[in-house]
């Protein structure tokens, strides 16, 4: 028997073997647990042998399992070790990351991470697009991005979503408006009211829709936008009302709006989006791991 075995196969097998969990593993990996479930089973078609013992409770090394385990796992230790010295000596952490911002991320996260990554790891440069969340989406499906930060796709078929922060939303309402008594509300007492909304560019819009539909009415969208502030504005003028996010609510300042919680199971969730079962670049697995540290 030929053996073909690469170091990414085993390293992915010493992660699952170390977890105890497919999914817990595919976290640590960046991958999603299909893809490493396929990984796993390639290598044990590969030594013609069942490696884990699969059961609800997780999974457990078989026998088989636990002898290559103990043959490698030296050796991959050394590896890693090897190989960070060797970026470390050599200052090898140079490539660069192609990344999609979403409009209005960095409201949520702090701006100062983008320069202090690069500060960490001067090698690495960026190539930078801020833009809409479908646009976040479509560059990454057409591979002109390598990952996106962006609001959470509400169509997960062709990509994958690693969250990273989520907010509650809130109502945005002229206190002339009956509505603005309130303590709360939720979207389905929003149903006599003339929406001001996000444009289709944002999935956000997709999700209100949604949502209104589940309590039975379609939505009053007599105005629909990319600009924040000229939405609150239509508000101060009291031309409509305007679900919007925390960290909009918490900037506001006219004495004309109540801001009032929605009690909806309904939250605005940011995240890195890719394409699904992409094995990340080096760069983006280190940036995705240094968002993710300082969350």
């Amino acid at each position: 028997m030929t053996l073909s075995l690469e170091c990414k196969q085993l390293y992915y097998f010493k992660i699952v073997a170390d977890s105890g969990s497919l999914s817990t593993a595919a976290e640590k990996l960046f991958l999603t647990q299909p893809a490493l479930s396929k990984a796993v089973q390639k290598l044990e078609e590969e030594l013609s042998c069942r490696l884990f013992n699969r059961s609800v409770r997780g999974i457990t090394l078989t026998e088989h399992g636990k002898f290559l385990y103990d043959q490698f796992e030296p050796v991959l230790d050394r590896y890693e070790k090897m190989t960070s010295n060797l970026k470390d000596y050599f200052k090898i952490n140079k490539g660069t990351l192609t990344l999609s911002i979403g409009q209005g991320v960095f409201r949520i996260l702090d701006p100062n991470l983008l320069l202090d990554f690069f500060m960490d790891y001067p090698g690495i440069k960026m190539k930078r697009f801020e833009q809409t969340d479908d646009e976040c989406y479509r560059y990454v499906l057409e591979g002109k991005s390598d990952i996106s930060i962006a609001v959470k796709p509400n169509d997960l078929s062709k990509l994958d979503f690693i969250p990273v922060k989520k907010e509650p939303l809130y109502l945005f309402v002229n206190k002339s408006n009956p509505l603005s008594k309130r303590g709360q509300v939720s979207i389905c007492d929003l149903k006599d009211e003339p929406f001001l909304v996000f444009d289709s560019r944002f999935s956000f819009r997709e999700t209100l829709v949604r949502e209104c539909r589940k309590c039975g009415y379609e939505p009053n969208i007599i105005l629909s936008s990319g600009e924040v502030e000229m939405l609150i504005r239509l508000v101060i003028e009291n031309h409509g009302i305007f679900v919007c996010v925390e960290h909009v609510a918490k900037t506001m300042k006219s004495s004309k709006i109540s801001i009032i919680p929605i009690t909806d199971d309904l939250e605005w969730e940011i995240g890195f989006v890719y394409r699904k079962g992409e094995i990340l670049t080096y760069e983006s697995r280190k940036f995705i791991h240094y968002i993710l540290k300082d969350d």
